[in-house]
């Protein structure tokens, strides 16, 4: 989607460029592309794609169909359509996807939500992950009396079993 391609009637244009030894702070609204390879400060809207060049450096909340991220970008980003993190992206700010690309060696620290459903933090959420269930399991076999004998699969404790039936004998 946005990989360097030969100008041509097919490739894009883009309508705003900031380019990388300019600093803007403000509000930007436009229904074109935007690309930013300076400085910028501020949010931005657009209906089409944003790009965040190599050297750039974004302070803001970002609103678009599409994203690129090469450079720094400290703020939210909601792509309707898809965000592509490049290995010398990082993003420090949550995230609202359709579709996400994070190529390796690139930095996301916030959090994502992708495909517009929402993860749930609530607690069924919790204890319907597999960690909690692991622990669940580990207390139950800790409760259980050391002299029964387990089910196959759940005999890890076995060893300590015979040694403590071996002793109180």
């Amino acid at each position: 989607m946005f990989r360097k391609e030969k100008a041509g009637a097919n490739s894009k244009l883009i309508d705003t460029i900031i380019g990388s030894k300019t600093s803007m702070s403000g509000e930007l609204f436009t229904k074109g592309i935007v690309r930013i390879d300076g400085h910028f400060k501020g949010d931005v809207f657009t209906e089409s794609d944003f790009i965040v060049g190599e050297n750039a450096n974004v302070e803001g909340n970002i609103k678009c169909m599409n994203a690129a991220v090469a450079g720094k970008l400290q703020g939210n980003i909601e792509a309707e359509a898809k965000l592509e993190i490049f290995k010398s992206g990082i993003i420090m700010g949550d995230i609202k996807v359709g579709n996400l690309m994070v190529e390796e060696g690139a930095i996301f620290t916030g959090k994502c939500l992708m495909g517009g459903r929402e993860i749930e933090d609530t607690e069924e959420a919790k204890k319907n992950h597999l960690h909690h269930k692991i622990k669940e399991e580990q207390a139950e076999e800790k409760s259980e009396d050391n002299n029964k004998v387990l089910p196959k699969g759940k005999q890890k404790n076995s060893t300590i079993n015979i040694n403590r039936q071996a002793v109180n004998k």
